[in-house]
């Protein structure tokens, strides 16, 4: 803890109490960021603020005191008794809100306390992360699409192939029973051959041209 004395003209000095070094708190433009300020025991019941700039007495810019609303509405504070903290929010934040700031405690009859905050603020988007995200969606788009294709034209290429397999089956099953019936055919052929060439040979030994039955066409060859 160190002090910081301002002499004034009428010859009276005032102290400011600073507690602890500098903190420095980052924000991103456009969200909400909330600041924790501690104090020691015996001030809970004291009334609490939030200054910018020097924040020296006469001159306090206070943005938000507890018990009072703020002028600007996107700074507020809440003030935890049990855990010693309060907390100053601040919505919507804008590259104007980045300085410096002091956590104030409010004393009677003395000087107040304070904790110094340096508030930076950076931009709420990163445009570079943002254009990856956009890319890497597009490719996996693009990797779904070619990957229903290959799908897709595996599936056509397989029923294909089937209809081929059972096109040649059904070829192969009626070349066989093509041959098939050929042999039989030529088998009953060479089954009956026997009988008609004993039926020539009859023919032949009985072979009479004044035999020959005129009143049918059949003509029998004589074999000697």
């Amino acid at each position: 803890m160190f002090s910081v004395c301002v002499v004034l003209l009428v010859f009276s000095s005032i102290c400011t109490v600073v507690v602890g070094a500098p903190e420095t708190v980052t924000g991103l433009r456009g969200e909400r960021l909330d600041i924790r300020c501690s104090y020691e025991s015996g001030y809970e019941s004291n009334s609490k603020y939030f200054c910018k700039g020097e924040c020296i007495f006469g001159l306090r810019n206070i943005m938000v005191k507890s018990g009072s609303p703020a002028e600007d509405e996107r700074f507020s504070l809440t003030d935890d008794t049990t855990a010693r903290v309060f907390t100053v929010s601040i919505t919507d934040l804008r590259s104007t809100d980045q300085g410096l700031y002091w956590c104030g405690v409010k004393r009677t009859l003395t000087t107040d306390v304070y904790s110094e905050i340096l508030l930076l603020v950076k931009l709420e988007l990163n445009l570079q992360s943002s254009s990856i995200t956009v890319t890497e969606r597009k490719e996996t788009i693009t990797d779904q699409h070619s990957s229903s294709t290959g799908s897709f034209v595996i599936i056509v290429t397989a029923e294909v192939l089937v209809l081929l397999l059972i096109g040649l089956t059904l070829i192969i099953v009626a070349l066989w029973k093509k041959k098939k019936n050929k042999g039989l055919l030529s088998s009953s052929i060479e089954e009956f051959n026997p009988v008609i060439y004993e039926q020539m040979k009859d023919a032949g030994r009985h072979c009479n041209p004044e035999d020959r039955d005129t009143e049918t066409s059949v003509v029998y060859s004589c074999v000697s």
